[in-house]
């Protein structure tokens, strides 16, 4: 028998095409971020740190059925978050580190309130064709940033190790006093006192959330030269000219561009002549074509803010320059862009 092959224009729209995995990704991630989010719930990588190992014992100390759970934990094994061996489950290096409560690490608060924002994207269809966001609340303010936590305070073991390289970067004589104006989780006030014995830092933020900040200050013995200051007192009422460094940590993309050059002028009185402005921020490329996580940023920016949004380097250039910065250095510690500004 003669095996017919059929015309090769018709097998081509199936054969010489690109494979469909990476959309296929695309569409099951509400799945694995969904398994992550309710493995953190049930506590399941605390309980297996604490010596529950088995699938019954996990039940009983979480309180689920064995049967749902035992598919679940293989879901986690298959995610690389868990491990196997026989009938017992063990954490992954990944988990024991980021998503253990009590561990400096853990980063589970973080995630939960991302994913507060299921809602919110479950409405993106309908925003696209009104351009009207039903904010939950507006990250860009004071209000939504102290009533979110997770999202800015809970961020220290992401963000203190690109803090601890930026003020590596730093002159080593860098004295006299420096501000963080939206301090968060203190990584970079704290990265800076380590770093310069010489400096005292005043670290603001909003009062809601100083009590995570002052844990973290207390937690590396620096009460005694970081001092916390809530932003009811305004920027405008500290004395002009008077600190060689200011912070401007992963501030910018929540208050939008408006509000982002209001501050960088006020950073630029508040700064002694030849201080410097450090500006952390997530930055798309000039296109607009990548990093791809910078641009997602800058969608979620959209849907939980009034003006917040991802802004490139290129417009960060434009505002310092604008603002009265003549020197301009970037700096890159991994992928995170950072810019460096004299005065």
């Amino acid at each position: 028998m003669v095996l017919q092959i059929p015309n090769q224009e018709l097998l081509a729209p199936y054969l010489q095409v690109p494979i469909a995995a990476p959309l296929l990704d695309i569409n099951f991630g509400f799945a694995r971020a969904r398994v992550l989010d309710t493995a953190i719930e049930l506590k399941l990588f605390t309980h297996i740190a604490g010596g529950a190992h088995t699938c019954s014992a996990l039940a009983t100390v979480a309180g689920c059925n064995v049967q749902a759970l035992q598919i679940l934990l293989d879901a986690l094994v298959g995610l690389e978050l868990l491990q196997r061996k026989r009938e017992a489950y063990s954490l992954s290096a990944l988990a024991a580190v980021y998503l253990v409560e009590g561990q400096p690490g853990y980063i589970g608060s973080h995630l939960s309130a991302v994913m507060e924002q299921w809602d919110t994207w479950g409405n993106l269809t309908e925003v696209m064709r009104t351009g009207k966001k039903q904010l939950r609340r507006d990250w860009g303010s004071p209000e939504g940033r102290e009533q979110d936590p997770g999202m800015f305070t809970h961020l220290f073991p992401l963000v203190f190790p690109a803090a601890w390289q930026a003020a590596s970067q730093l002159d080593t004589e860098l004295q006299g006093r420096v501000l963080d104006v939206s301090a968060g989780s203190g990584a970079w006030s704290i990265a800076t006192a380590l770093r310069h014995p010489q400096v005292e830092i005043i670290a603001r933020d909003e009062p809601g959330l100083l009590p995570d900040l002052h844990e973290q200050v207390t937690r590396f013995g620096l009460q005694e030269r970081i001092l916390l200051q809530p932003t009811q007192l305004e920027l405008r009422s500290l004395p002009s000219e008077s600190f060689s460094l200011v912070i401007v940590g992963h501030v910018c993309r929540f208050k939008g561009a408006r509000k982002s050059q209001a501050l960088l002028r006020e950073c630029y009185r508040l700064l002694q002549p030849d201080g410097k402005l450090l500006l952390a921020d997530v930055m798309p490329n000039d296109e607009r074509t990548g990093p791809a996580a910078a641009l997602m940023i800058g969608l979620s920016l959209f849907l939980n803010s009034q003006e917040g949004g991802v802004f490139t380097t290129t417009q960060f250039h434009t505002w310092l320059r604008a603002t009265g910065f003549e020197q301009i250095k970037e700096l890159r510690i991994g992928p995170l862009p950072l810019l460096l500004a004299s005065r």
